[in-house]
């Protein structure tokens, strides 16, 4: 991931919808005792910073990328957001592919990767190279 995210000529997209998910993750770790509840604002509040500072570009929560993701909910076993998050990965695909470009859809969630999979995104879970990360 880190070699991803440093990469200058890697662009790193996200669902709009990524705020409230990425809120929601940082609270659940608190709640449960992964992050203190001081530890759980900062990564909050930097991951906003980010966003707001144009880190990441931003996938809009189209009417069609949601009817996709429901039909997605039909096909393979995701929540909604799991499947909004497929359905974005998928028509940034296709959006870039015309460019010539590649979409690396990245998952630590082995539904949503095998949803991915199954709709022919190329994909990384990041858990796959946890010991590279801990060399760097």
């Amino acid at each position: 991931m880190r070699q991803l995210l440093s990469e200058p000529s890697n662009e790193v997209f996200i669902s709009l919808l990524s705020l409230a998910e990425v809120s929601a993750a940082f609270s659940i770790c608190v709640r449960r005792g992964k992050l203190e509840q001081r530890q759980g604002r900062l990564a909050y509040h930097a991951f906003v910073s980010d966003v707001v500072g144009g880190k990441y570009r931003l996938v809009p929560a189209a009417l069609s990328i949601v009817v996709h993701a429901a039909d997605l909910t039909q096909q393979h076993p995701l929540k909604g957001y799991d499947a909004v998050q497929v359905a974005s990965g998928l028509a940034l695909d296709r959006a870039i592919e015309s460019e010539g470009l590649e979409l690396i859809f990245v998952s630590s969630d082995q539904q949503v990767l095998n949803a991915a999979e199954a709709e022919e995104l190329m994909m990384v879970n990041p858990h796959e190279h946890t010991e590279e990360n801990e060399r760097d």
